[in-house]
């Protein structure tokens, strides 16, 4: 393995997503599952994320973080692309855009060329996203949905959240057994509400399957 790695410039995005322009459609809510009953009209903080399909790939990722967590003092958190974070809505509201967002739109294929790794928490060790039409159209989408302020996207999977040092972090990227590309196909998007207690109290609000137009 060559691993390409290098730092970006740290910025202060809850889950490490730049949001910076977006779209929905119309689509009923029942195409949403909800991780919860959606039954609650107070505004929350929340993320929407690309959630990658189950299978071999999803698994190495998931023994990764898994296992970077463990022995690095992280929190665990699933294998995920932010595509938008840091927007307040009520949840139902939020739940009905999700279906919307997600109507017509097959899955997603993404492609991680190079590792990353910041001084944020949130973007302290990451899988760097490959240039995607598809997946700008998607964060663009999500911005007209849920107006955001304007920033840079800059998707990523993250592996770790930690404060370790550039040297620490660069050390493990050698032994990640992550060769790249990794390629992953997403299948659907996520909800996730953020009550600003830490990762762990992070609640799933609801899920939208991606799906091949009929």
């Amino acid at each position: 393995m060559n691993p390409r790695c290098g730092g970006d410039p740290p910025h202060d995005h809850n889950e490490g997503n730049q949001p910076a322009r977006g779209a929905a459609s119309a689509v009923p809510a029942a195409a949403v599952s909800p991780g919860r009953p959606v039954c609650c009209a107070s505004v929350t903080r929340l993320m929407t994320w690309l959630v990658p399909a189950a299978g071999a790939g999803r698994d190495r990722v998931a023994a990764v973080i898994g296992r970077l967590a463990a022995e690095h003092g992280g929190p665990p958190f699933p294998p995920h692309v932010t595509v938008l974070a840091g927007f307040r809505s009520a949840e139902d509201e939020a739940a009905r855009a999700l279906g919307s967002l997600a109507a017509g739109m097959p899955p997603l294929p993404v492609s991680f060329g190079a590792f990353g790794y910041e001084e944020e928490y949130f973007r302290s060790l990451y899988l760097r996203a490959e240039p995607s039409p598809r997946l700008e159209d998607l964060h663009e989408a999500a911005r007209r949905a849920w107006p955001a302020p304007p920033a840079r996207y800059r998707p990523h999977l993250s592996l770790l959240y930690s404060r370790l040092g550039a040297e620490a972090k660069r050390a493990l990227i050698g032994g990640l057994g992550l060769a790249l590309p990794v390629t992953l196909v997403f299948d659907a998007l996520e909800l996730w509400a953020d009550a600003g207690t830490g990762v762990g109290g992070w609640r799933r609000v609801a899920r939208a399957p991606l799906r091949m137009p009929p």
